[in-house]
């Protein structure tokens, strides 16, 4: 479908300019278009973060395995529950939110640079759907990969963080010392097998929205031609109460 949407999105761009030319005023550009596509990824996404952050903690410590906090917690057979119960006796209720702002900053990071770099190559949201779909799926692995980049070394900084009981992080300390000690190259351990579960998501979903895509053309055309008055009564609905002229 990411071609109607393409569509979709030129035309509302091309109304946009002539109503702006017609009124001499600029009500909505471009960049409030891509400001509000970033704003709709990013605040159901903080909110969400923000909300379940004790849940999101105890889950990356049971999948972390660091028997030290496990010890630390007294937990001989760690599960997510007993993970979070701990963590709330040993911290407090309010501490147990403490790593939620670097989580939403690496959710935040992504959308932004995937956006930034699609609007870059020109692709302003989605992939080009006058592609081959082996095209769009290289072409959007290597932009979601781009972006994983500059968030990935913040998803695993809050991995670090979610497995011990520290209460008060620094994200600037953290990428300092880390370098210092280990190398840039730890900020991105793990980046290879991220990148290759982007790859298998994206080939899945490209290829199954490729696929509902083409069927759903097929039932639109054969809807047509059994019924022929289709073709001359569909056409694009306008809207009460607005100038026509400006679009």
């Amino acid at each position: 479908m990411s071609d109607i949407t393409t569509d979709r999105l030129e035309r509302l761009k091309q109304n946009l300019l002539k109503l702006n030319y017609k009124k001499h005023k600029k009500r909505v550009g471009e960049a409030r278009i891509h400001l509000t596509q970033y704003l709709a990824h990013v605040l159901p996404m903080a909110s969400q973060r923000f909300l379940l952050a004790p849940i999101y903690r105890s889950c990356v410590a049971s999948q972390g395995g660091n028997m030290t906090l496990y010890n630390m917690l007294r937990i001989s057979h760690p599960t997510p529950l007993k993970i979070l119960i701990g963590l709330y006796d040993s911290m407090g209720f309010k501490k147990l939110w403490s790593l939620s702002r670097v989580h939403i900053l690496s959710g935040a990071i992504y959308p932004g640079v995937l956006i930034g770099s699609r609007i870059w190559v020109g692709d302003s949201v989605y992939p080009n759907g006058n592609g081959t779909l082996c095209y769009n799926y290289m072409r959007t692995v290597m932009l979601c990969n781009f972006a994983h980049l500059f968030s990935y070394p913040f998803d695993v900084a809050y991995g670090r963080f979610a497995s011990t009981v520290a209460r008060d992080v620094s994200i600037r300390q953290y990428l300092r010392e880390t370098i210092s000690k280990y190398g840039f190259a730890r900020l991105y351990s793990g980046y290879t097998i991220c990148a290759t579960s982007t790859a298998l998501h994206l080939m899945i979903a490209l290829s199954l929205n490729n696929h509902l895509h083409g069927k759903l053309k097929e039932r639109l055309s054969s809807q047509i031609e059994r019924n022929p008055a289709y073709s001359s009564t569909i056409r694009p609905l306008e809207p009460r109460g607005m100038d026509n002229e400006a679009f």
